[in-house]
């Protein structure tokens, strides 16, 4: 991603123990983004719950197991990528 300047915005992912199952992934991962960006977070803040979102939604099955709650999502970006998903 690249902020209006042209700067990237660089990051690692999260760290995943094992990947379950893809399905759901991409739309994690755009809810993530997208819900960041309606709350009003900056486009570094919107990268980062996509990423979280996208790496929770493999650690399931299926394509609503795995997107996680408020409270997880919190968690997860808490830790930097730095802990596993579930």
């Amino acid at each position: 991603a690249h902020e209006s300047g042209g700067v990237p915005i660089l990051m690692p992912a999260h760290a995943i123990a094992t990947v379950v199952d893809p399905v759901g992934a991409g739309d994690a991962f755009c809810a993530g983004f997208i819900a960041t960006q309606l709350e009003g977070g900056d486009l570094a803040m919107a990268v980062r719950a996509a990423y979280a979102c996208g790496a929770a939604a493999v650690a399931a099955v299926g394509d609503l197991a795995g997107i996680p709650t408020r409270l997880e999502l919190e968690r997860l970006l808490a830790d930097n990528g730095q802990d596993t998903i579930r």
